[in-house]
């Protein structure tokens, strides 16, 4: 019984296209680009009666299947099945092979780096699986004006609240995730990593806008004929697929992005891998963002900006603070989900934080950059400063009577 087409797909994937024991490439491209194939799917106990390493006791199915199958260059295909090499080359054996190799290319693929999310124009906000994120690393998103029965381009004059507070977000968060460009074949190891691209020019297929107001309970068929997508195809051979859920798109000028006259856009932003089909030769993935890179002026402002806060003196509570006396007083507050009322930052994460009076007059929960930038001062009447302790507590410190 011969492999089917789609069993020699998943092997090939999960080998990455290189022979399990020297680890040569198997696939030549030459210089117009073409790609030929010399690996073979080799079998571990024989198919057939009279092959290498054959018995009885297994079913043709098991034979054929993914885990007694690996991917081998045509010598060392001729080599293990040799009779004299047998003994060298037994089924315990090429069992460790297998494990191993599959392990080595568990290793090598594109690891993890701490990315900032540059983005200055928003075109596309997954909302849950960005407040998923932004918990996560410690922050939390102020979505006061967000409405969950709308479509984020039917929010009118509230949407400049949210893409305010998600770019605020995207200033001081910083994430791990793989970076795109260093992926050069499709593998099932990066199921689930975040990936982070920038300027990647993607083709886009029926994103038609959303009239109606309300929030649609849209579901991917799986069809990429009949879904809204954006995919592109790399270098090598394989494609990236993005599925778009229209509620997602800002605004009905960023749906022109998405329905660009020449069938393409360059976008900037990250995603999760959801599924590798090594029988379509495809990566799937979930966009949490898409946007823009700033422009080489917005670039330059951005960095006058951090001029300007980096001649600010940051605040140092150390030498301010009489520890021991409030040690004595031990005055310990449990502020458990206590944020940011700037900032939106989750304190519990932080060493200090301080409830005080604003240069606006009203109090706030504030974190000590925050404090700097809108507080007054800490002390009776003004201001208190709270330290954390190691039972996750805060012990106030300054600003009591």
């Amino acid at each position: 019984m011969a492999l089917s087409q789609k069993t020699k797909n998943l092997i090939w994937g999960q080998f990455a296209g290189r022979c399990a024991i020297c680890k040569e490439k198997v696939i030549h491209k030459n210089n117009s680009g073409d790609q030929s194939l010399y690996g073979e799917v080799a079998h571990i106990i024989g198919e057939k009666n009279g092959s290498a390493r054959f018995t009885n006791n297994l079913d043709l199915n098991y034979r054929n299947s993914e885990d007694n199958l690996l991917l081998l260059c045509a010598n060392h295909h001729t080599i293990i099945d040799k009779e004299e090499n047998e003994c060298e080359y037994s089924t315990k054996k090429l069992h460790n092979i297998k494990n191993k190799y599959l392990y080595w290319i568990e290793s090598n693929l594109c690891q993890n780096i701490k990315s900032k999310i540059n983005l200055k124009h928003l075109f596309y906000l997954n909302i849950p699986r960005l407040n998923e994120v932004a918990l996560n690393y410690g922050y939390k998103v102020d979505l006061q004006k967000y409405n969950k029965r709308k479509n984020l381009h039917e929010h009118g004059w509230d949407l400049n609240y949210i893409m305010i507070a998600y770019d605020n977000l995207f200033k001081n968060l910083e994430i791990d995730t793989l970076n795109f460009n260093k992926i050069d074949f499709i593998h099932e190891g990066y199921i689930s990593n975040l990936i982070y691209f920038d300027k990647v020019k993607f083709r886009t297929k029926n994103i038609n806008i959303i009239h109606e107001e309300s929030l649609t309970d849209y579901k991917f068929t799986g069809e990429l004929k009949n879904d809204p997508h954006i995919y592109f195809t790399h270098y090598n051979g394989w494609k990236l697929v993005l599925n778009i859920n229209r509620n997602w798109i800002t605004t009905t000028t960023a749906f022109g992005y998405f329905r660009p006259s020449g069938g393409t856009s360059t976008f900037s932003g990250f995603f999760r891998v959801t599924n590798v089909d090594y029988n379509k030769n495809i990566i799937f993935g979930s966009p949490f963002v898409i946007g823009l890179k700033p422009s080489p002026w917005d670039e330059l402002l951005n960095k006058k900006t951090i001029k300007l806060e980096n001649k600010k003196k940051s605040i140092s509570f150390k030498d301010t603070i009489n520890l021991d006396e409030a040690l004595v007083r031990n005055e310990l507050y449990n502020y458990d989900n206590k944020v940011c009322d700037f900032c939106k930052k989750i304190l519990i994460n932080d060493e200090y934080l301080i409830d005080g009076a604003t240069k606006n007059g009203p109090w706030a929960w504030m974190c000590v950059d925050c404090f700097e930038e809108n507080g007054t001062k800490i002390e009776y009447g003004s201001g208190q400063l709270y330290k954390k302790t190691d039972e996750k507590k805060w012990l106030l410190v300054k600003g009591y009577l």
